[in-house]
């Protein structure tokens, strides 16, 4: 009798948490949206993924991804039939698109058939999502078929896709598909096209990728070809890396020198002349050492201006200002000095910075703070809708839009950062706050991360973020939050003083 009670509380406690579901998930607050999915998360069945399915269309970014989170953990067969039966041919581009990532991750060979027919989908995003699945689940058969989709596919995002899924299954046959994609007309190809060359079996393919990469007329492919240099870590492109230090102005003669002093063991300081020099004298008899440089000079920026002792050595920066109103707290102050708010301290650092930028460097504001409804307008959170050059007369404005600001709400750190990457010009963010997020599209740490990496893949900016002084510590899990940001950006982190 006693078990008889028990499983009948059980199957009502069950029933309650179904229809809870039902009523958060139609609730117009996003937020509650994603309680419905936190309800029934952990069944990980067949009734779970018919009822999240839906959600994948959600209008909202977060409640898609959580839903498409939760559904990566179903295994039951039942379950990952109807994802590739109902979800890879359901009416909605975006459901199709995200059932392919969910059974790429989860992963499900037997999903392969209906995942080829996808790269003939008439939406490209579903056909960049079924590459990227294929890549994951080891579809060695399907080879061909994204040898197609390299050079014949419409969108550049599935001519990406292919390729790095390419890299993954064939890397001999990825070679001569990368090679193709060097003159490709999209530059995200070509960026792909560097990314993979560390990984492609026939090395002086790989180094003759990276080296037309490093020549590249967009500056992200040029990025993405430094980057994979010091991985390949081939004597054939310290030449190109030299001239690109002596021919570059701003951000990247940075990621050159760096990735010089890894390849190289020396420490010359940031001047191409001196590499080029050195160059002269040791090329016929150079070795690249292992990894592990030197720990090298304190950087400098070719500007000689900072912003809260972090360098300005772009010529194309956002500053992303903290607005919430934990700026209004007071900051800390030496002793017998005048009691000033962080954002007291913030403009006054912000205002000398803008003051000292030369003429060739364009910038912008970016303003973080929202609403407790999390409501954004961006009009609003910048200065002006894209860079502008560092003029007198907008250096002087600039300042008076900065002094007008005031600290209110909430602190959003994923939409200022996706409103600075908006302005394809940007290649450097200098993001000033005193906390972790706290509204926004994207809040747990986790979600920020993955999606900036996702958002970052063909953007390439570097991120610096300066973290707020407090008289009260800041938590661990926010400091790590801004620490991680500036990694996974080739950016620094720093504690304003």
């Amino acid at each position: 009798m006693v078990l008889i009670s028990l499983a009948l509380a059980a199957a009502v406690l069950l029933q309650d948490e179904w229809a809870e579901f039902h009523s958060l998930a139609r609730d117009p607050d996003p937020d509650k949206r994603c309680q419905a999915i936190e309800k029934i998360k952990a069944h990980a069945n067949l009734r779970m993924v018919r009822a999240l399915l839906p959600l994948l269309a959600d209008p909202h970014a977060r409640v898609r991804r959580r839903a498409a989170r939760a559904m990566e953990k179903v295994r039951e067969t039942e379950g990952i039939d109807y994802l590739d039966r109902a979800g890879l041919a359901h009416s909605h581009p975006r459901v199709r698109a995200l059932c392919a990532k969910i059974l790429g991750e989860i992963p499900s060979p037997s999903s392969v058939p209906r995942l080829v027919s996808l790269l003939l989908d008439a939406h490209a995003g579903v056909r960049t999502a079924a590459c990227e699945a294929l890549g994951r689940l080891d579809a060695r058969g399907v080879v061909e078929k994204l040898e197609q989709r390299c050079s014949a596919d419409a969108s550049w995002s599935a001519r990406a896709a292919a390729l790095e899924a390419l890299s993954k299954l064939d890397p001999s046959r990825a070679a001569a598909a990368a090679r193709k994609a060097v003159p490709d007309r999209a530059y995200q190809v070509r960026l792909m096209a560097a990314r993979v060359a560390p990984v492609l079996d026939y090395r002086p393919v790989a180094v003759s990728v990276l080296q037309s990469g490093l020549r590249d007329s967009d500056w992200r492919v040029r990025v993405q070809a430094v980057e994979s240099a010091v991985e390949i870590r081939d004597r054939e492109t310290i030449e190109p890396l030299v001239d690109l230090l002596t021919t570059e102005k701003g951000r990247l003669r940075w990621d050159a020198y760096l990735a010089l002093r890894d390849l190289t063991g020396k420490e010359l300081g940031s001047d191409g002349r001196t590499w080029k020099a050195w160059w002269e004298a040791n090329r016929d008899t150079f070795q690249v050492p292992a990894r592990g440089g030197p720990a090298g000079e304190s950087v400098r920026g070719d500007s000689g201006v900072a912003f809260f002792n972090v360098p300005i050595f772009s010529s194309r920066i956002v500053f992303v200002l903290d607005l919430s109103g934990s700026m209004r707290d007071p900051a800390p102050a030496e002793k017998g000095s005048a009691a000033q708010s962080k954002l007291d301290v913030a403009k006054q650092e912000m205002a000398r910075t803008i003051r000292s930028l030369p003429e060739t460097t364009g910038f912008n504001l970016v303003l973080l703070g929202c609403e407790r409804d999390g409501r954004y307008p961006k009009d609003e959170k910048r200065w002006q809708r894209s860079l502008v050059a560092a003029t007198p007369k907008v250096r002087t404005e600039a300042v008076s839009f900065l002094q007008r600001q005031e600290a209110r709400g909430w602190t959003n750190i994923w939409d200022g950062l996706e409103l600075a990457f908006e302005d394809g010009a940007v290649d450097t963010v200098y993001l000033y706050t005193d906390g972790g997020a706290s509204r926004g599209t994207f809040v747990a740490s986790t979600e920020i991360l993955e999606e900036l990496r996702i958002m970052n893949t063909f953007r390439k900016i570097m991120i610096h973020t300066i973290e707020v002084p407090s008289r009260k510590p800041n938590p661990a899990d926010n400091v790590r939050l801004l620490k991680n940001i500036a990694e996974a950006t080739k950016g620094m982190y720093q504690m304003a003083k």
